[in-house]
């Protein structure tokens, strides 16, 4: 395997960095049906079961309901950015201030690059240079500030301490599912301890990289790693996974890109059990740059079939619908608070439109134009 990928030794059991689905539950009862949404029209209609949730996000159970949540929330914000460009567009003003045409134009390059050159990268600092000891916000810095000087101007970085191993990687190969993500399914049999190696860390290996949602205004090359060569980031690499289009409707790229990365990265928790961190952001995302306003709204969650409201219902052991929770004056509908986020420019963002301190490449020849980075083609795939 290529030396850039080199595993670092792990000891069997640590602690020190948190993946999500990795730890205990708080109840016992944990994805059990609970309760039951009932049609209110017709209750012949197909029944939605209410689990419990007990919201520690080392629950492998309850965590991947956490993980669909984060990703939603992540969407949301990435569309919201684009949709305040467009607000500032057509309104031409920043907070009630006029912007000038200079500004005007910025902004169009701005809304294009967002657009159309966002990537989902892979971030692997100099090796060494991150050990296994060091806290996740450590780490995290060290890799906004390099983002800031490779060029990107906006971004969300997903701090990943841990890969499948290579000999759990090739033993796992009869259990995967063709048709489906090899990358999920694995991480999967590894907190379900399908190969009963007896612990999660026996699965991985200790190989600290960051995958970043992160936008450009110069294009990049899916499949290609840029290395630094020399100065302050030297043997740091960047390699293009894929290209990601960002629009006001539909999303669903951008949503299972979130998905998998919040899956298996590094999570900073309170002892409750509630994440205080998953990720970091810069430039155009940081909260610096753009206000949010939210308020919460409470949702009826709807039947499937005809739409109307679902009433909640009792259940029996084997989990079927008996009665309803509430009383013909006051039903007990399954209901959901929604939090709804609207962003918006703070000011004009002090980038430097087009430039790329570290690295800026014809993209049509597929030749470095600057003598501080390395390109080259489909290195070998880490196992992440």
């Amino acid at each position: 395997m290529d030396s850039l990928w080199n595993a670092v030794s792990l000891s069997p059991i640590s602690t020190i960095h948190e993946v999500p689905g990795v730890g205990y539950r708080k109840t016992i009862n944990c994805g059990k049906v609970v309760a039951m949404g009932v049609c209110e029209s017709d209750k012949t209609h197909r029944h939605v079961p209410i689990k419990c949730n007990c919201g520690n996000v080392r629950c492998k159970i309850c965590f991947p309901a956490w993980n669909r949540r984060s990703a939603k929330r992540f969407t949301e914000h990435g569309v919201g950015v684009l949709r305040s460009i467009i607000c500032v567009r057509q309104d031409k003003t920043i907070n009630g201030s006029t912007i000038t045409p200079a500004d005007e134009s910025n902004m169009a390059k701005l809304e294009n690059a967002y657009r159309h050159h966002t990537y989902h990268m892979v971030v692997k600092p100099k090796d060494g240079m991150i050990k296994e000891s060091d806290p996740k916000q450590t780490v995290d810095d060290l890799v906004r500030e390099f983002m800031k000087e490779y060029g990107s101007f906006a971004g969300r970085g997903f701090y990943h301490p841990y890969t499948i191993s290579g000999d759990a990687w090739m033993k796992m190969q009869p259990l995967l599912d063709t048709n489906k993500s090899d990358r999920m399914q694995s991480w999967k049999i590894a907190r379900d301890d399908e190969l009963n190696l007896g612990d999660w860390y026996d699965y991985v290996d200790f190989r600290p990289h960051t995958h970043i949602v992160a936008s450009m205004f110069d294009k990049h090359i899916v499949g290609k790693t840029y290395f630094i060569n020399e100065g302050k980031y030297e043997g740091w690499s960047v390699k293009v996974i894929r290209k990601i289009e960002i629009n006001d409707h539909d999303n669903m790229d951008l949503y299972r890109t979130y998905l998998y990365l919040s899956d298996h990265c590094c999570v900073d928790t309170l002892p409750s059990g509630r994440v205080a961190n998953i990720s970091f952001t810069y430039g155009l995302l940081a909260p610096s740059v753009m206000k949010v306003t939210s308020h919460d709204i409470v949702k009826y969650c709807e039947c499937r079939e005809c739409h109307s409201r679902l009433l909640k219902y009792g259940v029996d052991s084997f989990g079927n619908a008996t009665s309803h929770l509430g009383t013909d004056e006051h039903p007990a509908y399954y209901t959901k608070t929604v939090i709804v986020k609207q962003w918006a420019i703070r000011r004009m963002p002090a980038f430097g439109f087009g430039s790329c301190p570290l690295q800026y490449y014809d993209s049509r020849f597929m030749e470095s134009r600057h003598p501080n980075v390395n390109a080259i083609v489909d290195p070998p795939d880490p196992i992440w």
